[in-house]
């Protein structure tokens, strides 16, 4: 994925349909104010969405509209806030993976509670990814693991994963839970 970098009008985000999780914009907010806006959003110039950096997005946006100070790092120009932003390019049918996997890989480390992190996501729309992905194959790429499946299985929302032989890559091993049943992908 070559990266290239610029800059994005706030209005002209494309949020993706189906990000996944949770945001505490007030947090957000006061780290701007402490820190400026250091952390680039990443679009999808395949399709134009934002693939990361929903909840920074939606705290600017936030902050705009009740005619805040722009934070350091954004520019202002007229009316208009713009925010760096970096572009890449990903299938249409992988970019629910990689917003996926990209919260997910940022809030693993050292010791992983699975609540938590779950905690901080939609489930149901996580689940839908999740199917999407396995019926892609790609169930791996996003960055859940045997665990987090098993938990987002026992919450019972009503989404079935169907994960089976044919949704899976070459190289991943068919797995199955000896508690819920749950079959998925390790690999």
């Amino acid at each position: 994925m070559a990266i290239e970098a610029g800059w994005l009008e706030l209005q002209e985000a494309q949020r993706l349909p189906r990000n996944a999780k949770l945001h505490n914009l007030k947090d957000l907010a006061g780290s701007f104010g402490d820190f400026g806006f250091v952390d680039r959003l990443i679009i999808n110039r395949v399709t134009g969405h934002l693939v990361s950096g929903h909840g920074r997005l939606d705290a600017l946006v936030e902050m705009k509209s009740k005619n805040w100070t722009a934070p350091e790092n954004v520019k202002v120009e007229n009316v208009c806030w713009y925010v760096p932003a970096d572009w890449i390019d990903c299938p249409a049918e992988r970019e629910d993976a990689l917003a996926l996997r990209l919260n997910i890989s940022q809030m693993k480390g050292g010791q992983v509670d699975i609540e938590a992190i779950l905690g901080q996501f939609d489930a149901v729309k996580m689940l839908e990814i999740a199917a999407k992905a396995s019926a892609a194959g790609i169930l791996a790429a996003t960055g859940l693991d045997e665990k987090m499946l098993a938990s987002l299985e026992q919450m019972n929302i009503g989404i079935d994963l169907d994960v089976s032989q044919e949704g899976m890559s070459a190289e991943a091993v068919l797995c199955q839970c000896p508690k819920c049943g749950f079959r998925f992908e390790n690999g």
